[in-house]
């Protein structure tokens, strides 16, 4: 036979069956190959989805369980939580004591407060000192707003801030109930034992304080200043509530001047200065 010509030759290409055959199976290795690379990639370098909103980051946190930091025995938890009781009951025994060492060897004596607006009054002035801890929070809250750039009131809130805030905003609460128990409170104590009332609001700055400190540094044995605050909060609270209950129900809702205040019992009383 003659051979075929050049241009024909050309155009006509020879079929192999093995090719044919093995064509499909190399594309699918081709296509697993492919698709496990990009497999790959995608768990190394992820995709930057949108941003989320502080409002949902919240939400999500307050929502979602506590994490475990450490390999999942639950024991730093344990810990933690018997650190912060344990401060608590600290703060419960070592309380009365202070108090009571307070009373017995600082040398100054109450005025004479013979009538119940005085003594309020007292209790108020009394309270301006306890001001002093909220109104420095509100300074450093302040700073660490300039110092870390979180003017922005929907940003992202950060750690440095937050903990400032949450000092301030905690300690008011505390102030508002602490010294409108305490305000109670003078009307039913007789007139030697108005010295509590200025130990009482000593207590109150120097717990707030130590409390801040401690929860800036992040040791769970901050309950031990919270634990100063709530505590004398709570036998004032019984102690007002016994009054008006079951000591004097009749003056309850009436502003009388009681039987035992110096108008009305004559006492050698001599308020000693400081000294």
């Amino acid at each position: 036979t003659d051979p075929l010509p050049e241009k024909a030759a050309r155009a006509c290409v020879p079929i192999d069956l093995q090719c044919i055959e093995r064509q499909p199976q190399e594309a699918v290795a081709l296509c697993c190959e492919v698709g496990e690379a990009e497999r790959r990639r995608a768990l190394l370098h992820p995709r930057a989805g949108p941003p989320e909103l502080p409002e949902r980051k919240w939400a999500e946190a307050a929502t979602r369980p506590p994490s475990r930091t450490c390999r999942g025995c639950g024991s730093c938890g344990g810990q933690e939580g018997l650190k912060a009781v344990a401060s608590v009951a600290a703060a419960l025994v070592l309380f009365p004591c202070l108090l009571y060492g307070a009373y017995t060897f600082l040398p100054f004596d109450a005025p004479r407060l013979p009538t119940m607006s005085s003594r309020l009054i007292y209790t108020l002035r009394c309270g301006v000192f306890a001001t002093f801890p909220i109104v420095l929070g509100l300074l450093v809250y302040g700073l660490s707003l300039l110092c870390f750039s979180a003017l922005r009131p929907f940003a992202e809130p950060r750690r440095e801030v937050e903990i400032h805030r949450q000092y301030v905003a905690q300690s008011v609460q505390l102030f508002i109930l602490y010294f409108f128990n305490l305000a109670v409170l003078s009307t039913y104590l007789p007139q030697d034992t108005l010295k509590l009332l200025p130990l009482l609001t000593g207590l109150f700055a120097v717990s707030r304080l130590l409390y801040w400190v401690t929860f800036a540094v992040g040791r769970s044995f901050r309950g031990f200043g919270y634990g100063l605050t709530f505590l004398p909060l709570l036998c004032m609270l019984v102690w007002n509530l016994y009054y008006m209950f079951v000591v004097e129900p009749e003056r309850m809702l009436t502003a009388e001047t009681r039987p035992d205040y110096p108008d009305h019992v004559p006492s050698d009383h001599r308020p000693r200065p400081w000294g």
